[in-house]
Formats: structure tokens, sequence, C-alpha cells
């Protein structure tokens, strides 16, 4: 299981249009991509997959057709996409 977290603009995060949050992957240091289980705990998204034991990376909405893809914030502005891979430290918080 992997905690993510990022700076918000606006409030709060939140699922719209499903009752499950979609649009996660998570990746160990072999680098394949796994879709991933996500949940909102209070600022925080954890992700997690049993078949990543221990992930390094993460990435949301990753896919040009994830349109499913459900994280808002309260104010209803939907998340950005991101790729942990590639972002410079401390865009996005990942704890293992």
């Amino acid at each position: 299981m992997s905690r993510l977290e990022a700076t918000s603009q606006g409030t709060r995060e939140t699922v719209r249009h499903s009752d499950k949050l979609q649009g996660f992957e998570i990746a160990g240091k072999d680098h394949p991509w796994y879709w991933a289980e996500a949940r909102i705990e209070g600022d925080t998204v954890v992700v997690s997959s049993e078949k990543v034991p221990h992930p390094v990376h993460a990435r949301y909405k990753s896919h040009n057709s994830c349109s499913w893809a459900n994280l808002f914030n309260k104010d209803r502005w939907p998340a950005f996409a991101f790729n942990t891979r590639w972002m410079k430290k401390g865009a996005v918080k990942l704890q293992m």
C-alpha cells in the first residue's frame, strides 16, 4: 500500500461519477504498471495492488482514453494527470 499526497488547488479531493476511485496505476522497481485500488483518506489518496507488493511509482490518468478517471476537488475541478517517475521531487509525495 502506498500513500500519495499532492498539493490541491481548491478544497479537498472527492470522487465523482462513481462510488469507486479510478484511474490510478502503480509500479515496482521492474516498472510494469498495474491498475491500483484507490481510496481517499483525509487529504491523501491511498493506492494498492496485490500485483505490486513494493510500489516505487504511481501515476494517474496516464492514458488519453482515461475519461473514466474520476478524482476531483470539491470545487469540481478534475485532478491533473501525473506520473511520479517523471516529476520533480516533492511535487507528489509517495510514501511506501
